[in-house]
C-alpha cells in the first residue's frame, strides 16, 4: 500500500491469563478507556506497536489497544 512503518506489523494470539473468554479490546492504551468491542480468546490480531503493558492492535480494520499481558506472540 506504500505505506512504511517503523515496526513491521504483526499476529498475535487472543489469551486471558485470568481464565476468562474474552478479552477488551479498548479505544485508549487504559483501563478506563471505552471498549470497543470484546475479542475471543483465541482470535489472531495484528499488532502494529508493542507496548510493556499496552499493544495498537488492527481487528477487522479498526484500531484500538489491548493489554500486552492478554496477548501471544
Amino acid at each position: 500500500t506504500g505505506e512504511e512503518a517503523t515496526v513491521s506489523p504483526f499476529q498475535a494470539k487472543v489469551i486471558n491469563v485470568n481464565g476468562g473468554s474474552y478479552v477488551n479490546f479498548r479505544k485508549g492504551a487504559s483501563l478506563s478507556a471505552g471498549v470497543i468491542d470484546r475479542i475471543d480468546v483465541g482470535s489472531a490480531v495484528t499488532v502494529i506497536e508493542h507496548g510493556t503493558d499496552w499493544c495498537k492492535v488492527v481487528v477487522d480494520g479498526v484500531e484500538g489497544y489491548m493489554s500486552t499481558w492478554f496477548l501471544r506472540f
